[in-house]
C-alpha cells in the first residue's frame, strides 16, 4: 500500500461528486491518489531514471490505461507530484516573524513528513540537471511556491519592524530555506530533523536581520 500524499483530493472529490458525470468511465479520486503515492514511492526508491509508467500502474494497483488517462508521460506525472510538496495556503500569521517561521515548518512536517516527498525532491533536482525544461518546472512547482511563502514572512517581519527595512528578501530566503534543506539532506530526507530548528537558527541570524 502506498503512503497518502497531501493535496486537494477531498475537495476535488466533492466537486466531482456534485458535478454531472461525463460519458465514459468516471475518474476515481482514489485511483488518482494511489498513482501519485506509487510514483512518489518509486522515485524515492530508484530515482527518476528508473521510473516507468508501467511500474507506477503496478504499484498503484491500476491499469496502465488508467495512468495514461491522467498523464501522457512520466514527466507530466512527476510535475503533478512535486506540486504537492510545498504548502500553498495562506502564510501563517502568529504575530511574530519567528513564530511564523516555526508555524510554517510545523505545517510542512504535518503535511509531508510521513510521505516519500522529502526524499523525492533532492533526487529529482539532481537527476534532472540534463533536462533543463523539466528541472525548471520542478523548481517552479516544488520549490518556488514555498520560497514565495517564506518571502511573505520576511516582508511581513520588515513591515512589523522586527527586521531591517533594507534587507535583500531573496537573500534572506536563501539563508532560511538553504539551511533547512541542508539539515533535511543530512538526515536522508527525514523532515522531522528540522523540528525546533528554525528558532535556533533564527536566533543566530537575527544579529544581522534586526533593525
Amino acid at each position: 500500500m502506498t503512503e497518502a500524499l497531501p493535496g486537494p483530493d477531498a475537495d476535488a472529490g466533492a466537486e466531482e461528486a456534485s458535478a454531472p458525470r461525463p460519458r465514459g468511465r468516471p475518474r476515481s479520486a482514489e485511483a488518482h491518489g494511489a498513482i501519485l503515492g506509487a510514483a512518489a514511492a518509486l522515485l524515492a526508491e530508484g530515482g527518476f531514471a528508473a521510473l516507468t509508467m508501467e511500474a507506477v500502474a503496478l504499484r498503484a494497483g491500476v491499469s496502465k490505461t488508467t495512468v495514461y488517462r491522467r498523464w501522457n508521460s512520466k514527466e507530466e506525472l512527476v510535475t503533478d507530484l512535486v506540486s504537492q510538496m510545498p504548502y500553498s495556503g495562506p502564510a501563517p500569521d502568529t504575530g511574530s516573524f519567528g513564530g511564523d517561521l516555526e508555524a510554517l515548518t510545523q505545517i510542512q512536517i504535518d503535511r509531508i513528513a510521513d510521505t516519500p516527498l522529502p526524499r523525492v525532491m533532492p533526487r529529482l533536482l539532481a537527476e534532472t540537471f540534463d533536462s533543463p525544461e523539466l528541472h525548471a518546472t520542478i523548481v517552479e512547482q516544488g520549490v518556488n511556491v514555498l520560497r514565495g511563502t517564506l518571502a511573505t514572512l520576511v516582508r511581513r517581519g520588515m513591515e512589523r519592524g522586527e527586521l531591517r527595512d533594507d534587507l535583500d528578501v531573496e537573500l534572506v530566503v536563501d539563508a532560511l530555506h538553504g539551511t533547512i534543506v541542508y539539515r533535511i539532506l543530512l538526515a536522508a530526507g527525514d523532515l522531522r530533523a528540522v523540528a525546533g530548528y528554525p528558532p535556533r537558527m533564527l536566533e543566530l541570524l537575527m544579529r544581522g536581520l534586526r533593525p
